[in-house]
């Protein structure tokens, strides 16, 4: 007998398992939604109670940000952020691994395979996202060099709102 081709295997796995496929992708939208949504208004908060201010200027943000703190904060939602979408891919591929045994794995089993492996998932990510920043540290430092040699105590602010008469 004839073996169906990849596309035609593919095609079979997905039609076979679309309404798991779909209603677990949904259940992970939300819970990106619900989870990091709320994260995101705690470190903006943060941010607040970090500066002693009650309204921040963009200037205050970056240096923030720059900070141990703000490195630790973006680490956290980085990693969570990508964890989430990890374990929403890892549900999806449990999904698919299942159909291709001729196995049909529902949502909440899709969900609960996921979430048993959710620890190692989350580590892989944090070092992820930490050595993304450490790789990009040397351009912000050159950036940052660049900035202090380059801008003079007037940036264009002052231009726009002075308009010395040199202008």
């Amino acid at each position: 007998s004839m073996t169906p081709s990849g596309s035609a295997t593919v095609l079979r796995d997905f039609v076979s398992c679309w309404k798991p496929l779909a209603l677990t992708d949904i259940a992970y939208k939300m819970l990106a939604f619900i989870v990091l949504t709320p994260l995101v208004g705690v470190l903006f908060r943060a941010v607040l109670a970090a500066s002693g201010k009650t309204v921040l200027a963009d200037q205050d943000i970056l240096y923030f940000f720059l900070g141990p703190i703000g490195w630790v904060c973006f680490i956290v939602v980085g990693a969570l952020w990508l964890g989430i979408m990890a374990l929403e891919q890892a549900a999806l591929m449990g999904i698919v691994c299942a159909a291709q045994q001729q196995r049909c794995m529902g949502t909440v089993a899709a969900l609960r395979f996921a979430m048993v492996n959710a620890w190692r998932v989350i580590r892989v990510t944090a070092r992820l996202v930490a050595t993304t920043l450490l790789a990009i540290v040397p351009f912000l430092v050159g950036a940052g060099l660049v900035f202090l040699a380059l801008l003079t105590e007037y940036d264009i602010n002052y231009y726009l709102q002075k308009k010395p008469p040199v202008f």
